[in-house]
């Protein structure tokens, strides 16, 4: 195919937009406005591969819905979690029963909402780069911060055994300068240090 200013190709990296697209298949979007009922193609800070590929469902008061074909539910426009902050979850056998945010409430009402698998970590992990000195706003940088912990609602990684499935996967980071984790009745990670740098 040869190269033309109006198209461009990405890679099909997830199931939602099954049995049209298949993941690794190479699409080609062209260059226009988009309207209802276009396959559209961009980045999300709450998805595993940040690149989503979803189709346009609705367009309305100046913003669009999407939703892949494949995905339980729709998504308001390209709304990214990094704006949440000073979030409070409360679970109850492993599911969110309550929350609140002091900023952006209503995108993390969103989420823990869009479908039964948002309701659930699906991934928790420890930052352990003590060279990344301050966030970027970019998360697959500012999870591994030292000193943090970083959890998400919604799909587990397969890679890791994960079993969690969700449309989305959203991420949010901790500072651990004051906190504690412990395993049983031992402290093994306080104050952002392990229980062998104590």
């Amino acid at each position: 195919m040869k190269s033309d200013e109006s198209f461009y190709g990405v890679i099909g990296p997830t199931k939602s937009m099954r049995p049209i697209l298949r993941g690794r298949e190479l699409v080609y979007f062209e260059r226009r406005s988009v309207k209802e009922g276009d396959i559209i193609a961009f980045t999300a800070d709450w998805s595993i591969t940040r690149r989503v590929i979803h189709r346009v469902v609705e367009i309305r008061d100046g913003r669009f819905y999407i939703k892949g074909d494949n995905a339980p539910s729709r998504i308001e426009g390209h709304r990214t979690a990094k704006d949440t902050e000073d979030v409070r979850l409360e679970f109850e056998k492993g599911e969110v029963v309550d929350y609140s945010a002091e900023k952006e409430e209503k995108t993390l009402k969103e989420i823990i909402e869009i479908d039964e698998g948002s309701r659930r970590f699906g991934e928790m992990a420890i930052g352990t780069n003590r060279g990344i000195k301050r966030h970027t706003l970019n998360m697959l940088f500012d999870e591994k911060i030292g000193d943090t912990i970083h959890c998400a609602l919604g799909r587990a990684y397969k890679d890791c055994n994960g079993v969690n499935e969700s449309a989305v996967h959203v991420d949010m980071i901790k500072s651990m300068i004051k906190g504690e984790i412990t395993a049983g009745d031992e402290i093994i990670y306080s104050k952002g240090k392990y229980f062998y740098e104590m």
